[in-house]
């Protein structure tokens, strides 16, 4: 049986630059789509990237994303 292993990846907003960094490693094809695209086109994160896809040469698919300020990609806990 084949498995088949999807990555995504949050970036502190450098998403672009470690996309295009992947691309340059494995080869094949980068779609980026960002924030001002669907939401507010004026917002400061409007540049950054909501979706980033590279499909590459190889067959993989390796997804990543920048996190929005405020977002927490991992949970805060408070001791006792």
């Amino acid at each position: 049986m084949a498995s088949r292993l999807n990555p995504y990846i949050s970036f502190p907003g450098n998403a672009r630059e470690a996309m295009d960094f992947y691309r340059s490693v494995f080869g094949g094809s980068v779609t980026l789509n960002t924030f001002g695209e669907f939401g507010p086109p004026d917002s400061p994160e409007a540049d950054k990237i909501m979706h980033g896809q590279l499909e590459t040469d190889g067959g993989f698919t390796l997804m990543g994303a920048d996190t929005p300020p405020g977002t927490h990609t991992i949970p805060e806990t408070t001791s006792r």
